[in-house]
C-alpha cells in the first residue's frame, strides 16, 4: 500500500462512514415482530440515522432520551394475517451524500384463541413435564398459561391420590398434594 493508501484507511471519507454504518445496520430478527422495539439513531462510527415505516403495522415514534427511536407495534387481526413492509433508514454524516436502507419486516398477526390454547398447552408439558415422573410431595400447577388461556387440571388416577384446592393461590397456581 501507498502512503496515501494507508492514511485513507485511517481517515475515511464521510461517505465511507454512511456506507460502514449503514451495513452494520442490524435489528436482529424481524419475520415475526410482536411487540415494540428500538431502532437506533446513531451509527457504530457516529453518522445520525433517521427512520421511516412501509409498514402499516409499525409506527416510528420520536427519538427518546435514550437515543433510540420506538417502533410502536400494532399487531393486525388473525383474520387479517401477517403484516409485510420495510422499514427505511436514512444514514447521514458530515458533507457526505445521505444513502437509504430498507430492511424488510413481518409483524406477525395476533393468535387465534385455538393457537393460544395450543401454545399454552405445550408450555404446561414442557414445565411440567409428565406428572408420573414426579417424586415430590408438592407440586405446583399453573391456572393461567404464559399466552393467558385459563388452565384447569382433572385427575383420571384412582380417587384420592391427588388433592387440588378449588381455587388457585396467591400467586395464580394450584397447589397438588401428592
Amino acid at each position: 500500500l501507498s502512503a496515501d493508501e494507508i492514511a485513507a484507511s485511517f481517515n475515511p471519507s464521510d461517505d465511507d462512514i454512511i456506507t460502514e454504518d449503514k451495513n452494520a445496520i442490524n435489528l436482529g430478527d424481524v419475520s415475526a415482530i410482536t411487540k415494540d422495539f428500538k431502532l437506533p439513531s446513531r451509527g457504530v462510527n457516529g453518522s445520525s440515522i433517521t427512520w421511516t415505516s412501509e409498514n402499516a403495522a409499525i409506527e416510528v415514534g420520536a427519538l427518546g432520551d435514550d437515543g433510540y427511536y420506538t417502533a410502536k407495534v400494532t399487531r393486525p387481526a388473525n383474520e387479517a394475517g401477517d403484516s409485510t413492509g420495510t422499514l427505511t433508514a436514512t444514514v447521514s454524516y458530515g458533507n457526505g451524500t445521505p444513502s437509504t436502507r430498507a430492511i424488510p419486516v413481518t409483524v406477525a398477526k395476533l393468535l387465534s384463541a385455538q393457537e393460544i390454547v395450543e401454545r399454552d398447552k405445550e408450555a404446561v408439558v414442557q414445565a411440567v413435564g409428565s406428572l408420573s415422573n414426579v417424586f415430590t410431595p408438592t407440586i405446583s400447577l399453573p391456572s393461567v398459561g404464559e399466552w393467558g388461556s385459563s388452565v384447569t387440571w382433572t385427575w383420571e388416577g384412582a380417587p384420592g391420590v391427588i388433592t387440588v384446592p378449588g381455587q388457585p393461590g396467591e400467586d395464580g397456581n394450584y397447589t397438588a398434594q401428592v
